[in-house]
């Protein structure tokens, strides 16, 4: 048998307090944001890739360490290779592809080029 209970938070834990408005606001702003970019290198990837594999897959490139380095005037992102060499091979089409729009780093000159590393002892 499930019961539920409501009881005020603050008779919990005097210290919490809820989230303001503005506050709230400003956090959805950035999830949906951050959803609608992820949706957009998904979409990038959608023809190699199912969506539901390419998020997951993406997932893993954001926890992924890399490199940044400026570079003769270009700012380079390495990124470490992935679980998988599927998955990996998949990234670096999406690399290819982010590298192609020229895109230059905010508030910068600097044209972004992006890369997987090679897993060591492959050339």
């Amino acid at each position: 048998m499930k019961v539920s209970l409501n009881i005020p938070l603050h008779s919990l834990r005097p210290e919490a307090a809820l989230m303001d408005e503005e506050r709230k606001l400003v956090t959805h702003a950035i999830r949906m944001s951050t959803y609608k970019a992820e949706s957009a290198l998904a979409r990038m990837i959608a023809p190699i890739c199912p969506m539901d594999e390419a998020r997951a897959l993406l997932r893993e490139a954001f926890n992924s360490a890399g490199d940044l380095q400026i570079i003769n005037g270009v700012l380079e992102v390495r990124i470490d290779p992935l679980s998988a060499p599927r998955r990996t091979r998949v990234l670096a089409s999406l690399c290819e592809q982010l590298t192609s729009m020229k895109t230059c780093y905010p508030e910068t000159n600097l044209p972004m080029r992006f890369s997987v590393k090679d897993r060591p002892g492959i050339s």
